[in-house]
């Protein structure tokens, strides 16, 4: 929702997301760390270790002091 003060006339803008997008949020989650220190080389290691490096690249990124972004192959495998 958009506004102008003039002559309090609002707008209503669209969402356009790009199904690519869409698809890369859903099967990205966040890892937060509990307790300890770890790093995110460490959190791909331990996901290759469980679940196998064939699967497909492993990438976690740090976005916060123990928080980590972490993209799965499928959606489903974030719910698993």
């Amino acid at each position: 929702m958009c506004g102008t003060s003039r002559e309090s006339e609002f707008f209503y803008i669209d969402e356009c997301i790009d199904e690519r997008v869409t698809q890369e949020k859903a099967s990205t989650a966040v890892i937060t760390v509990t307790s300890g220190a770890i790093n995110a080389k460490q959190i791909e290691l331990e996901f290759m270790n469980l679940i196998g490096a064939n699967a497909c690249r492993w990438h976690a990124r740090a976005v916060a002091d123990g928080k980590f972004l972490m993209r799965f192959p499928t959606a489903k495998m974030v719910t698993k």
